[in-house]
């Protein structure tokens, strides 16, 4: 987990303890203000990691398909010179 997000966590931990304490309709708001970001902020750091995966699984995709592409090429010339 991203620090921005643990950060944000926190806050709303310290946010909503006060708020408990001091019956602060204030304080809750704000806990939750701060809870909802980190809950947003959360998102876009998973998100991202699905994108960068995602990039890796294009790119080593791509790797597999050139190689196998390559393999059957030679294959095929294998094949040919043995039939000939």
């Amino acid at each position: 987990m991203d620090n921005d997000v643990q950060d944000l966590i926190t806050r709303a931990r310290e946010l909503a303890e006060q708020a408990a304490e001091s019956g602060d309709p204030g304080t809750a708001g704000a806990a939750q203000a701060y809870a909802t970001l980190a809950l947003v902020a959360g998102i876009g750091d998973v998100n991202a990691q699905l994108r960068t995966l995602t990039h890796r699984v294009d790119t080593e995709s791509g790797a597999i398909g050139t190689a196998l592409s390559d393999l059957g090429q030679k294959l095929d010339t294998l094949t040919y010179r043995v039939q000939s």
